[in-house]
């Protein structure tokens, strides 16, 4: 179990979890929330049982936002919701993955926030396809 954050610890960057033998599967989803290094939460715990059952070794998940909220609403009131270090981890996420990103999440953003969210998930798409 590992989890990266950043120093102020208001940023999880990654979150890898080692589950049995096989490739890793990258999880790309909205916003961290309470799982760390030694702890899970019921978004990580669910995302090693359908790892496990597609028949992966390893979980890891990126967000677009690395700011940790446990409510999504949260993270639009942070200053920089994406974080300094996130696009270089979750460059590095998609280097190592072995049979593709899986897009999770569902969550959207308020209504004043939407034309953000579109340029971060077209971005993200570009990193995804080896373009960013």
């Amino acid at each position: 179990m590992s989890a990266i954050f950043s120093e102020c610890r208001k940023y999880r960057y990654r979150l890898d979890r080692h589950i049995g033998e096989g490739p890793p599967a990258t999880f790309l989803l909205h916003n961290p929330s309470t799982a760390g290094e030694v702890a899970n939460d019921r978004t990580s715990r669910r995302g090693i049982g359908l790892a496990q059952r597609l028949g992966f070794g390893r979980m890891i998940f990126v967000n677009p936002w690395a700011f940790i909220a446990t409510k999504p609403r949260d993270l639009w009131l942070a200053d920089d919701p994406v974080g300094p270090l996130n696009d270089d981890f979750i460059k590095h996420a998609n280097a190592i993955k072995a049979a593709g990103f899986l897009d999770v999440w569902t969550t959207l953003p308020p209504s004043g926030a939407k034309d953000a969210m579109r340029e971060r998930v077209a971005y993200i798409a570009s990193i995804a396809l080896g373009e960013g």
